[in-house]
């Protein structure tokens, strides 16, 4: 595992990413923690976003603490235990989207409940999302019981960490 911290003008590329995606954050070191599995980012020891597929995506931790106004893709109860096993999100599972979403777009992936699961990459836009067409309809990046979300998610229960 290594851990470095980024170059101002990179801290600021970061930054400015995350805000265009709506977490306004902060902070005076910007880390970068690189392990075998993934790439996060660290702001001030919290656990800002991760480097998935050549894009800056939002942390379930950023996503509760910042509640970004991202779109929402619903998922009915049936398909909850698949995600939270990392699944990709299917056409037939989902029952609403709450935002305008295009092909490509960051999305939350949420239950019946409201309560997100994950963070994902929509391959649809909104009416074929509406449209529950079989197929991948959300690549899942990042969910409720990934190493992630073991590693990092005491920061929520605690209070710990900047930004």
């Amino acid at each position: 595992m290594r851990r470095r911290a980024l170059r101002k003008r990179d801290a600021r590329r970061i930054l400015s990413e995350l805000r265009a995606l709506g977490v306004e954050a902060d902070c005076d070191l910007l880390e970068r923690l690189e392990t075998e599995k993934y790439a996060l980012f660290l702001c001030d020891g919290f656990p800002i976003a991760l480097e998935s597929e050549g894009r800056v995506v939002p942390t379930l931790m950023a996503v509760a603490r910042f509640r970004p106004r991202l779109p929402r893709v619903m998922v009915d109860e049936g398909a909850v235990p698949y995600i939270l096993n990392g699944a990709k999100v299917m056409g037939p599972g989902i029952h609403d989207v709450r935002g305008e979403v295009s092909e490509g777009d960051l999305v939350l992936v949420c239950g019946p409940d409201g309560r997100i699961l994950a963070v994902g990459i929509s391959n649809r836009d909104r009416e074929a999302l509406l449209s529950r067409v079989k197929g991948v309809a959300v690549r899942n990046l990042h969910h409720v019981g990934d190493r992630i979300w073991r590693d990092f998610s005491h920061v929520l229960v605690r209070g710990r960490g900047g930004a």
